[in-house]
């Protein structure tokens, strides 16, 4: 798949393309140029995580257990849009999830 690759996008791996999908929180918000598939979403701004918390989910459950792991790229891009205590009330929701869902996670902070 060849997707762009700027920051501020959230990624979920899996061994290989086939799994390999791209939760994008900027280009739409920036005016960038967006492509359309079934491996990558835009969410309409950074500061919209129903959006993002509903592509994480949606994303997740195609990929077969138990090996699923979330790239969340960056912490730091969240806490440009969205206050310290909501993005902390955000990270606090998905982590919980992810690990309940028993999906491997890395956070980058950048």
């Amino acid at each position: 798949m060849g997707a762009p690759d700027e920051r501020g996008r959230f990624i979920l791996l899996y061994g290989g393309t086939q799994y390999h999908y791209v939760i994008d929180a900027v280009t739409h918000y920036s005016g960038g140029t967006t492509h359309t598939g079934p491996h990558i979403r835009y969410i309409n701004q950074p500061s919209d995580l129903t959006g993002l918390g509903i592509a994480i989910t949606e994303f997740l459950k195609p990929i077969p257990s138990p090996r699923k792991c979330i790239i969340f790229d960056s912490v730091s891009m969240l806490l440009i849009h969205i206050p310290l205590a909501t993005t902390s009330k955000f990270l606090h929701f998905v982590v919980n999830k992810l690990k309940i869902s028993e999906v491997s996670d890395i956070f980058l902070c950048v």
